[in-house]
């Protein structure tokens, strides 16, 4: 299919779903635009609150419904997140149970992947955004939905590569 070699190799464990679940929360939960979300959530509800209880002296209506809101909003983001964590675990123990290799090799503007299912050839200019966290690689990628990798098949050396390539356009 190809004429990259794969040249990195990486073997699930029973915990690498667990693994990748973590960290997909983590990144998930340092983008900026999920604090945003919250902010402005958080105005909102607070506001909200300010509207509905109008009858309390102000120094009580402003501590209750900050307080309120806070709750509010940590309930809704507990609930989203909680989900969130539950549904890519769910995914992610198919994608990754244990004994399923994973391959990847690098060649002059591509990355070859393979996995048990498919095989597949990634342009490097078609990569949006590369991060990392503990020991997983995120790619994001034009038109494709952000997709997760064990670092062993992205080296520190390969990732600084497309993050040059990136930064050039």
């Amino acid at each position: 299919m190809h004429d990259i070699a794969l040249t990195h190799r990486w073997v699930a464990d029973a915990a690498a779903a667990r693994r990748a679940s973590r960290a997909w929360l983590g990144h998930i939960v340092r983008d900026r635009r999920l604090w945003v979300a919250g902010v402005v959530v958080e105005l909102g509800v607070f506001g909200w609150y300010m509207w509905e209880f109008s009858d309390l002296v102000l120094p009580l209506r402003v501590a209750f419904c900050l307080v309120a809101a806070l709750v509010m909003t940590l309930t809704i983001f507990g609930i989203v997140l909680g989900g969130t964590y539950v549904l890519s675990r769910v995914r992610l123990r198919t994608v990754l149970a244990p004994g399923v290799v994973l391959e990847s090799g690098f060649g002059d503007g591509s990355v070859a992947m393979r996995s048990p299912d498919a095989e597949s050839i990634l342009s490097t200019s078609g990569i949006v955004r590369v991060a990392t966290h503990r020991e997983w690689v995120f790619v994001t990628h034009k038109g494709s939905a952000l997709s997760i990798w064990p670092a062993e098949l992205f080296p520190p050396a390969e990732v600084s590569r497309v993050r040059r390539e990136i930064a050039s356009r």
